[in-house]
């Protein structure tokens, strides 16, 4: 296997030398990453110099990342091992704030061309989650497509699809059914080789029952619905890229628990696109949907033309994004001055030897 089918274009080219030895990470476990260069498996770890010189973990190899790396050597294991020097600039990614009380950039996956949103028909539809799912997308230059999981449990997943085209219309929908084995030509045919594509989506929605079957095997562990309310149970416990015979990549990630988004308010406003058409007609250009004289997009919610919960959403994503950016910026900024501390004492040092 080549690298070109896992993933690489000449976008990397710049910055890499003729020399340098470059491969994908597939998989990240604590303090272990495992990679491919297209030929062999590794298992790599960080070098010194890259845990020095981060400062975040958002700069830190996640799965999807390529990485300049050392010449192989055997580790204590007697397996094929490497040390991570650089992480290649991401031409995409699928990142969040990070859980806890420390505001911080979590990357869930690198370098993807398709997000795929797994949701189920039957009980897991939620319209304000999708909103923060394709901002999460959207925000990271990933294609978004929310893709509706377990439509044999639900007799009108057609009214749905419509549900998610009305609030997205920008977003492409694919419906998949495990019990009836079905899986689309539409969704097989995004999954081009050389292509990465990241399923993202709640526990319990059937990312790893999708996985296992584009597979051909069972790869990720799954779990049957609970009884009672027809809900998924959390299987899959770490992110990890498989390739598809005779197609491309798939990422399969944990359900998440906690999505915290940050971003530009530009992605809020294209994901909501009929709340942005509808601002354009307020009489006041910084207008904010509330009180205002004059406000197109109250008179649409008295007219019944807009969900009134759906303005509620898009007000609390501006809110909770403006708040998110400013932790990040003030964090950024204070690592990047502990940063700077750290060379100029690392420099005076090598003067003084």
């Amino acid at each position: 296997m080549s690298r070109l089918l896992l993933g690489w274009s000449d976008y990397w080219a710049p910055f890499i030398q003729a020399d340098d030895k470059i491969i994908r990470i597939t998989a990240v476990h604590r303090g272990l990453f495992e990679a491919s260069d297209g030929n062999t498996d590794f298992r790599c770890y960080l070098s010194g110099k890259l845990q020095h010189s981060t400062s975040s973990a958002g700069e830190l190899p996640a799965v999807g990342d390529w990485c300049i790396v050392s010449s192989p050597f055997i580790n204590e294991q007697n397996l094929p091992a490497l040390l991570i020097q650089r992480v290649l600039p991401r031409r995409s990614k699928i990142s969040r704030v990070a859980a806890g009380t420390v505001a911080d950039e979590q990357i869930i996956a690198a370098n993807v061309n398709y997000a795929f949103i797994v949701t189920s028909a039957n009980r897991d539809l939620n319209i304000n989650r999708l909103h923060r799912y394709v901002l999460l997308a959207e925000e990271g230059a990933v294609t978004p497509v929310v893709l509706l999981s377990k439509i044999d449990l639900c007799h009108d997943y057609c009214f749905q699809v419509e549900k998610i085209k009305q609030a997205l219309p920008q977003v492409g929908v694919v419906c998949t059914s495990m019990q009836g084995q079905i899986i689309t030509d539409e969704l097989r045919s995004l999954l081009k080789p050389g292509t990465t594509s990241v399923f993202i989506g709640s526990s319990g929605v059937g990312k790893s029952t999708l996985v296992n079957h584009l597979l051909g095997k069972q790869i990720q562990a799954t779990k049957m619905i609970r009884e009672g309310d027809d809900r998924g149970r959390h299987a899959t416990s770490a992110r990890e890229l498989f390739l598809i015979p005779n197609g491309g990549m798939i990422i399969d990630t944990p359900g998440l628990r906690e999505l915290r988004v940050f971003g530009s308010e530009e992605n809020v406003k294209a994901t909501f696109k009929s709340v942005n058409e509808l601002a354009r007609e307020c009489r006041f250009s910084d207008c904010s949907h509330a009180a205002e004289p004059g406000c197109a997009v109250q008179a649409a919610v008295v007219a019944g033309d807009i969900d009134a919960k759906e303005i509620e959403n898009y007000q609390k994503l501006l809110r909770e994004m403006e708040h998110k950016n400013r932790k990040m910026d003030k964090r950024f900024a204070s690592n990047a001055k502990k940063r700077w501390k750290w060379i100029s004492v690392a420099a005076r040092n090598l003067r003084k030897r």
